[in-house]
């Protein structure tokens, strides 16, 4: 058995008064010139959500999990929220109102300006994303193992009673996308929409590979990052076989699941973990563990520029005011023009923040 470390890179959030980077601690960065303004530590892995200058943080480490509001300029805890259980993903804030998970199932809503509980909603088993909120209703979806099955849940958001349950196809670990009264929701081989009135299935979509984002939906397009695994069999010894990833950005549409276009990543290079897509100004974004931030016309998926970055793994990129913010595993945060793909700034935030695998390697006989 043998432990591999992996860096994570730093998460890009953006907000109408500033861009935050998040790597063990949280960056508040001169939009200008990358340059830190602030540094606010942190006490364990962070997620957050940004409104009227306020931080709602969400951190887990081994002794607590706690929601935190704390005010941008400098740092100032406003209140806090312990959880029962490791809160998923960061806060999700509509009105007055923050919403949270924990991955024991437990959603709760919070008044924004004091922390005050409103409501508590069991779901069974586990919830692994941020709840989502639309039209005055909560959606959540929870992940379960064979031969459990999987359910959305609607719950209304003021009151936190359940409006309806409904068996969804797979389970699912990504975040659900409500627009235009359907749920995109992503599993680990299908796309598929249900009605947000009642859950009914609208449409399913089979991909050929293992899709590793949440739906982005974007002009009536639902855009997926996927990962396939291919191999080979060499024609001169037909006992070696060749591995490798193919990964690509698959798009849909958005009413009926019918496949627009899907194009591989890479130039004959193994991708792995490709992130969650970005669209903006009819331009597609995603990064991926070849280094490389690609940029493709969402119309047609033609290929308009990339840019290599110094790292392997990337975060999900964000948008501001035309340009396009990603974080690399070499602790760097990169801006880029979105139109062109060409460099503005390039600043070192941190290498903090890591994950472990395990790896077990097998002795195999060799064939005589």
């Amino acid at each position: 058995m043998s432990v591999e470390n992996s860096i994570l890179p730093p998460q890009i959030i953006s907000s109408p008064e500033a861009l935050y980077a998040i790597q063990g601690d949280i960056y508040k960065l001169e939009v200008g010139h990358g340059g830190v303004q602030k540094r606010y530590h942190t006490q364990g892995i962070a997620s957050m959500t940004v409104k009227d200058d306020i931080m709602y943080v969400n951190t887990n480490n081994l002794s607590e999990n706690m929601l935190q509001a704390l005010h941008a300029d400098d740092g100032t805890l406003l209140w806090s929220f312990r959880g029962d259980g490791r809160l998923m993903g960061p806060p999700t804030f509509k009105g007055d109102i923050v919403y949270i998970s924990t991955a024991e199932g437990t959603v709760s809503a919070l008044r924004a300006k004091d922390g005050f509980l409103l409501w508590q909603y069991k779901v069974s088993p586990f919830l692994f994303a941020s709840p989502t909120e639309a039209n005055g209703v909560v959606y959540v979806s929870s992940a379960v193992n064979y031969p459990e099955k999987p359910y959305v849940y609607a719950l209304e958001a003021q009151t936190g009673s359940l409006l309806w349950r409904c068996e969804i196809p797979a389970s699912t670990p990504f975040a659900l996308v409500v627009q235009n009264g359907l749920i995109y929701i992503s599993s680990y081989k299908e796309c598929f929409a249900l009605h947000a009135s009642n859950g009914f299935l609208a449409w399913k979509y089979k991909t050929n590979g293992q899709i590793c984002s949440s739906p982005v939906v974007v002009n009536g397009i639902v855009y997926i990052s996927l990962i396939e695994a291919k191999q080979e069999i060499s024609p001169f010894d037909f006992r070696r076989i060749r591995q490798w990833q193919e990964d690509s950005v698959c798009t849909l549409k958005a009413n009926d699941g019918s496949l627009l276009w899907q194009h591989r990543l890479g130039n004959d290079k193994v991708v792995e973990n490709v992130a969650l897509p970005l669209t903006i100004q009819e331009i597609v974004f995603v990064g991926a563990n070849d280094g490389y931030l690609y940029a493709f016309r969402a119309d047609d998926g033609t290929l308009l520029w990339r840019y290599k970055t110094h790292g392997k793994r990337l975060s999900t990129p964000t948008t501001k005011d035309g340009m396009v913010y990603i974080g690399a595993d070499d602790g760097g945060v990169y801006a880029l023009q979105a139109r062109t793909g060409s460099l503005l700034w390039q600043t070192s935030i941190s290498i903090a923040v890591t994950v472990s695998s395990s790896i077990e390697i097998q002795l195999k006989k060799k064939y005589s």
